[in-house]
């Protein structure tokens, strides 16, 4: 693919992301209406989580976000 064809094929990707991303919150807030919600246990490792957003707080004050 030529560079230009790369970067439409980015742009498409990302924006098949968004429009996913987008219908699944639609379709979360559908079920919420209808009082279907179900919430799901999920373990994660908060000081990962911390650390992670203690890093890109760091970038963004220097300027390289």
């Amino acid at each position: 693919l030529t560079s230009e064809q790369k970067r439409f094929a980015a742009i498409a990707h990302r924006s098949g992301t968004v429009l996913l991303g987008l219908i699944n919150d639609i379709l979360d807030f559908s079920k919420i209406e209808a009082g279907r919600i179900d919430l799901e246990r999920v373990s994660i490792d908060v000081r990962a989580v911390v650390a992670l957003h203690q890093e890109s707080g760091r970038r963004q004050r220097s300027g390289k976000a």
